[in-house]
């Protein structure tokens, strides 16, 4: 395999995520392209694994974003940071193969367009039709969440950015007081959470308002050889979870129904609404979980096999944690000695609240 194929992937991660350093990075991953090329044929260990390393980290400040939209893309701060590892990493491939008088003048001026365009860009969000602002909200959202002690956070001399912030938030607003309006139509950011899988990163994602949740299950990553998954929508109802303060309880959706409808009819209007999924053509039932004051939901499936208590089959699956209460989420009842079959728990509901502890490991006594 050359260097090249072996690049290709941590190459293709910068150009995809690369969103307003498009000039610099292109400079750099020509110049990588062209290094890997000339030591295809040397067989330069030092310099093959130095020029890995610096690709390296490089890819690792242009990871896919967990949440994605329009000011995020267009985020000054970010922008800076990449735009510094850029230059900095072109410099580093000098102790590979040195560059060009003209290269430090190039790379400013690549450097220069990028600040250029971005600015340009923000401000043609501020002057577009409401249609057009429409439209390309369609594909990116905009967060109502712009953080304005992002200006406090930058230096004097960093006054280009300051400009691109302030442009950046002026957007933001813009957009917010014509959705206010009703000019524009709100549109949905949904946080995708695993709850077959609570160890994978919750993911952001951008929905029509009009899509059904059937709709939705289509649009997602489907795992190989998977089923569609069942969707849960996360709500506060204290007449469903009057154990916990903050009322949460997980309630699965019917696939035809309207997105809008149930948020509207349930009267949730976060920019960020939750929802789980569980990819399991099985019974199963969905726990509130509570570990160290952070409370989540998580499914688990019923056992074909010998039955067991709740304790003894939610203790099992977690053997770092030690199960401290579980108990039924509706009335607050003690739970644990009853079984985790169907004759007492209805599948696919969230019946169950799990109390987790860190197991405390035996002190050693030193032999005197």
């Amino acid at each position: 395999m050359g260097l090249q194929a072996l690049y290709k992937g941590k190459l293709t991660r910068i150009r995809r995520n690369n969103t307003t350093n498009s000039r610099v990075g292109r400079e750099f991953t020509r110049r990588v392209t062209d290094i890997a090329s000339d030591l295809d044929g040397m067989r330069d260990k030092e310099k093959t694994e130095l020029l890995e390393t610096i690709v390296a980290e490089v890819s690792d400040n242009f990871q896919s974003p967990t949440q994605d939209g329009l000011t995020q893309r267009l985020e000054p701060l970010l922008f800076a940071k990449r735009q510094e590892v850029l230059i900095r990493a072109d410099e580093k491939l000098d102790q590979i193969k040195p560059s060009s008088p003209e290269r430090k003048a190039t790379m400013q001026t690549a450097a220069r367009r990028d600040y250029e365009n971005l600015e340009m860009e923000a401000k043609g969000l501020l002057e577009i039709s409401a249609d057009n602002l429409q439209s390309i909200l369609q594909l990116l959202p905009v967060s109502s969440d712009v953080d304005s002690r992002t200006l406090t956070n930058l230096r004097q001399e960093q006054s280009g950015l300051v400009k691109l912030q302030t442009l950046i938030m002026d957007v933001s607003e813009r957009v917010k007081v014509l959705q206010e309006g009703g000019i524009i139509e709100k549109q949905f950011i949904i946080k995708i959470i695993r709850l077959d899988e609570p160890s994978q990163a919750a993911k952001h994602q951008h929905i029509s308002p009009d899509w059904t949740f059937g709709e939705l299950c289509h649009d997602l990553d489907r795992p190989e050889e998977s089923a569609l998954p069942e969707i849960w929508l996360k709500k506060v109802d204290p007449k469903q979870n009057c154990v916990t303060k903050s009322g949460t309880w997980w309630e699965q959706q019917d696939p035809a129904d309207a997105i809008r409808g149930v948020l509207q009819d349930r009267g949730i209007k976060e920019d960020v609404v939750d929802f789980g999924i569980v990819w399991c053509n099985e019974d199963y039932v969905v726990v509130l979980v509570q570990d160290n004051g952070e409370e989540s939901g998580r499914s688990f499936k019923f056992s074909d096999g010998k039955p067991q208590r709740i304790s003894e089959r939610l203790q099992s699956e977690f053997q770092d944690r030690h199960v401290c209460k579980i108990l039924r989420l509706k009335d607050g009842t003690d739970a644990s000695n009853k079984m985790f079959d169907r004759s007492f728990l209805k599948s696919k509901t969230n019946p169950l609240y799990l109390e987790l502890t860190p197991v405390t490991m035996p002190v050693s006594r030193a032999t005197v």
